[in-house]
């Protein structure tokens, strides 16, 4: 136990010694271990060790380096100037944007020769420009040093990773790929395993699978995230210390059975290396890494360990390397987690003994979790979970055979024979963790609204929780054993899951004849005779492809006919995105004389995958399932993309449709001088801001839905943002 007070000690003295001079700590720690050397008495000298190992943690401290230089980034920060530098991390793809890390080396203010600096910008752009990870890129624009909010540390979350200045919206120039270093493949390979899953899940189970198997920024699943806070699953989208545990501990079983100790030592290093780099190197990932390997040492050489030593010497490790870690909100979830749930875990399982095996265990681990991180999670989240005993109760035994099918179908993507049944399951269990989540979420007591606690408060708390801790220690001789149940009976519980969900999943059901907006920008999505069309995307693609999760589900992972009747960007961003998730048969695109930056993405996507696209003009029908599709224009392409939108009339056994989202006062005009019939029951229109009342008076609808923000119809409907309706046809 020696080693866990001098690492406690340690820690301390980084957290406390902020203020100190280094020199003066330094001075202590010599005197300190000179008086340890030649103490009388053992209990003295010990005493003095620790205290050696706290003065040693205060010269560690992180110390104020003052005003940046002219050769730091953060100088220039208010300022216009010409940047040059490289994309370093994994771009952050939002439904608001994108976020990008760039590494600078050089900065060129107006009319001054390129001056060398060193620092990191976070930089974001629209959707429709996009970087690589390694790409150097040339940005010019006005440097901005980040602000904390009322609801966002930003500015405290950027400087832990290093990072003093942003850049929104810049001039860019992308210079292409350069050398990312020797663990640059990493990157390309996680986005390959990405794309795969991409590829065979809709969302938002895609999206969760990610998050659960390489973890994921929290923006990547959005409204799914208040669901897992208040259901205390948020865990589920980081690489957590549980999820290292349960790969650590699989490949060690794996290699043991070869009977070679140093390749199985060898082996599992190796893997856990590996594993941790592909998932960002986060705190709580490195923490548990650090902690098996220390396991798998000590097993090679014939030892055994403590935990809590192991917890405390890998602590130790980290924040001597990175003095910030202990104002990491990860670190502390990982590393105060992982000691309530040593030190408490025996005392829940005990209470919670007729609970069978291994839904006994998860509970019992949560709580102990949750009594731990309480302050922290109150801090960060402002909510506290009260069903998240329950949900991660029942999840958790899930956790490994996901991990596994999102492993094997992200590599396996491209071999059909592999890829189907690997889809299914996977699929099956990310639903049943999604649907669980949601029911739960949607209790009125699922999660209870907290303030952040004040210092006294926290500390008061904590040392009740400290003398416990103490307590349940001494009982257990320092050496807390953890206990699981039988991993057969869990592996088999899993599977009995997995299947019965997977056969609930694939329950073929008839889908009758019907038109649905999605919720997201003018987007209409169209079945019928078991063919699906999608008229239209959305400026927000995960909302747009959340929506369209859940009403086609996993049964329908093709898109027989997309129409596009708007070439902007706003329309078009959501549809870039669907080729990622599913096959596009065929595609009937308005066009565009002068092609943004986006759509020419869109036309070059949909050539590279070879998709038939046709022109969206007057007088092309078609038929999807038992609904007749009819183009009423344009008639030719536009030099105004703005004043030639697509007019689309769907006509079924029952009822009719016509798609004006787009048209304006021109166009609309136009159709009433045609000889072509514009009658439909109902009208969709757009933000056109005007509507001609001769071509209401031609339409004759019975109904007029506003899709965006008409609002010049008295007796328009509104289809309000978020909320799916459907139309039978």
């Amino acid at each position: 136990m020696a080693l866990l007070w001098l690492s406690c000690a340690f820690i301390l003295g980084i957290v406390v010694g902020g203020t100190s001079d280094p020199r003066l700590a330094l001075a202590l720690c010599a005197a300190a271990l000179l008086a340890a050397l030649f103490a009388r008495h053992s209990r003295a000298g010990w005493y003095l060790l620790i205290g050696a190992a706290l003065f040693i943690g205060c010269a560690r401290a992180p110390h104020g380096s003052g005003a940046p230089s002219p050769g730091d980034l953060s100088f220039y920060n208010g300022r216009h100037a010409t940047v040059l530098g490289q994309v370093v991390a994994e771009p952050d793809i939002r439904d608001t944007g994108a976020n990008y890390i760039i590494s600078v080396h050089a900065l060129t203010l107006t009319g001054r020769v390129s001056t060398p600096v060193t620092g990191r910008i976070q930089l974001h752009t629209s959707l429709g420009q996009q970087f690589e990870y390694g790409d150097a890129v040339q940005l010019t624009g006005l440097l901005q040093s980040p602000h904390n909010t009322p609801a966002l540390p930003y500015r405290d979350i950027l400087l832990g990773k290093g990072i003093a200045t942003q850049m929104e919206f810049p001039r860019a120039v992308d210079s292409g790929p350069v050398s990312s270093g020797y663990l640059g493949w990493i990157v390309p390979f996680r986005q390959r395993l990405e794309g795969g899953i991409n590829r065979s899940l809709p969302e938002p189970e895609a999206a969760l699978l990610i998050a659960i198997t390489l973890g994921a920024h929290s923006a990547s699943l959005g409204t799914l995230v208040p669901v897992l806070i208040s259901t205390g699953l948020i865990h589920l989208i980081a690489i957590s210390g549980i999820k290292v545990a349960m790969v650590a501990g699989t490949v060690w079983a794996l290699f043991s059975a070869l009977r070679r100790r140093l390749l199985t030592l060898t082996a599992s290093l190796v893997v856990i290396l590996f594993y941790v780099l592909l998932t960002g190197a986060t705190a709580s990932g490195e923490r548990s890494a650090a902690m098996w390997a220390l396991v798998f040492i000590a097993s090679y050489l014939g030892r055994s360990t403590v935990t809590l030593v192991s917890l405390g010497f890998a602590a130790a490790l980290m924040v001597a390397f990175d003095p910030m870690l202990p104002w990491d909100v990860g670190f502390q979830l990982s590393t105060v987690g992982t000691f309530a749930i040593v030190t408490m875990s025996g005392p829940f399982l005990r209470l919670f003994r007729l609970v069978p095996s291994p839904f006994r265990e998860a509970l019992g681990v949560t709580l102990a979790a949750q009594v731990g991180t309480l302050p922290i999670v109150a801090g960060g989240f402002h909510s506290i979970s009260l069903v998240g005993p329950v949900a991660n109760g029942l999840v958790l035994p899930l956790l490994p055979l996901t991990i596994l099918f999102g492993f094997l179908l992200g590599l396996c993507s491209g071999l059909a024979v592999l890829a189907t049944p690997l889809s299914v399951m996977a699929y099956a269990t990310t639903h049943a963790i999604v649907a669980l989540s949601r029911a739960l979420a949607g209790l009125s007591s699922a999660a209870l609204p907290v303030s952040s606690p004040t210092l006294v408060v926290a500390f008061g708390y904590y040392a009740v929780v400290a003398g416990i801790a103490w307590l349940l220690l001494r009982r257990a001789g320092w050496a807390p054993l953890g206990q699981w149940g039988s991993r057969v009976r869990e592996v088999t519980i899993a599977l009995l899951l997995v299947a019965s969900a997977a056969t609930v999943s694939q329950a073929q059901t008839t889908t009758p004849s019907r038109l649905t907006f999605l919720g997201s920008g003018p987007a209409l999505l169209l079945q019928s005779g078991g063919q699906t069309a999608l008229i239209d995307g959305s400026p927000r693609p995960l909302a747009f492809l959340m929506a369209l999760g859940d009403l086609l589900g996993m049964q329908v992972r093709a898109i027989d006919l997309v129409v596009v009747t708007d070439p902007s960007s706003s329309n078009v961003t959501a549809l870039l995105a669907l080729l990622a998730h599913y096959r596009v048969k065929e595609v009937l695109d308005v066009g565009a004389q002068y092609p943004g930056r986006t759509y020419a993405a869109w036309r070059s996507a949909l050539r590279a995958r070879h998709v038939p696209t046709f022109a969206l003009r007057t007088g092309t029908t078609t038929r999807v399932g038992g609904v007749a599709l009819q183009v009423l224009a344009p008639d030719a392409v536009c030099y105004a993309p703005a004043n030639c939108a697509g007019i689309i009339r769907l006509v079924g056994p029952h009822d009719s449709f016509l798609v004006a989202t787009k048209a304006g006062v021109r166009e609309q005009t136009d159709l009433i001088f045609r000889p072509i019939s514009l009658r439909a029951t109902n009208l969709f229109l757009g933000d056109a801001g005007r509507v001609s009342p001769d071509f209401l008076q031609t339409v004759h609808p019975r109904s007029e839905w506003c899709m965006l923000h008409v609002t010049s119809l008295a007796r328009c409907q509104s289809l309000p943002v978020g909320h799916t309706r459907s139309w039978p046809l």
